[in-house]
Formats: structure tokens, C-alpha cells, sequence
């Protein structure tokens, strides 16, 4: 959900900066803005359609 993206990151930041990761094409988060605060169109785009 939106609200971890930045939190999502930093552990990537950390693993890449900690770890041997040369064995390891790439890690990555696949953020997006949805599903946290539940307000306007956020609300739209995560409610249940029924």
C-alpha cells in the first residue's frame, strides 16, 4: 500500500549497501499510491465494486 513505499525502499537501500548482491539482476519495489488513507479517489480505486 501507499503508506510503505518509502519504508520499502529503505530496505532495498539496505540490502543492496549490506549484502552481496552481484549474483542478483536487480530488487525492486513496485510502489503505488493507493490503499492507505482511503479518502477520494483512493477510495474509488480499492473499494469492493458490489
Amino acid at each position: 500500500m501507499g503508506c510503505v513505499n518509502g519504508q520499502a525502499q529503505a530496505i532495498i537501500n539496505r540490502i543492496k549497501s549490506e549484502l552481496d548482491v552481484s549474483h542478483i539482476d536487480d530488487i525492486r519495489v513496485f510502489s503505488h499510491n493507493y490503499g492507505c488513507s482511503q479518502l477520494g479517489d483512493d477510495h474509488e480505486n480499492t473499494k469492493m465494486p458490489w
